[in-house]
């Protein structure tokens, strides 16, 4: 079932990447084109598919910390193809040195990058209520996936053993005691 998203993206990036002349997907009046489009969709879908073969190859940790690039990248696509600044700011990098600097102007750490989130989602007609539901989503997500990132004592000592992906070690205070939950969504 997971891999049925990651097709769909699959396919619109393939048909705004054998668009040829008129843009048919992006408006004119955007700084970006159908082909940067398709290179943007082809980052996140290339990730997704690396995620779905390391979950089923048994690499959980690793496929987490993939997550939370993956989840990044979406975060970040959707804000540049809904701003134009943005976006201009965004492909006006020429030099390898200027893309962290870039990102920071852009993005800023999670709380930027979750305040363009939520100024999208309002801009969408989004309820407050869901999009409080949806921030506090991501932020549970940054956190649990942050902490394998980050070589925490958790993801180290009980997550990188774990068989299934859909479960996860939760220690408590005392270090000999730790319970297996399920992870409600990847």
């Amino acid at each position: 079932m997971a891999k049925l998203p990651v097709a769909t993206l699959c396919y619109l990036a393939l048909a705004a990447n054998r668009l040829k002349g008129e843009p048919k997907i992006i408006s004119h009046d955007f700084p970006a084109n159908d082909f940067q489009l398709a290179c943007l969709l082809t980052r996140v879908i290339n990730t997704a598919i690396c995620v779905i073969q390391l979950v089923r190859d048994g690499f959980n940790t690793q496929a987490r910390i993939l997550v939370r690039s993956l989840d990044e990248s979406l975060y970040q696509t959707l804000i540049l193809l809904s701003d134009a600044g943005d976006y201009s700011a965004y492909h006006k990098v020429e030099h390898v040195g200027d893309t962290k600097r870039i990102w920071y102007e852009l993005f800023g750490g999670k709380k930027r990058l979750f305040r363009k989130l939520a100024a999208l989602e309002r801009r969408l007609g989004m309820s407050e209520t869901a999009a409080a539901e949806f921030l506090s989503w991501r932020e549970e997500r940054m956190e649990y996936f942050g902490e394998v990132i980050h070589n925490g004592a958790i993801s180290t000592s009980w997550e990188s053993l774990a068989k299934d992906f859909g479960f996860f070690a939760k220690v408590s205070s005392s270090a000999d005691e730790f319970e297996l939950g399920f992870m409600e969504s990847i």
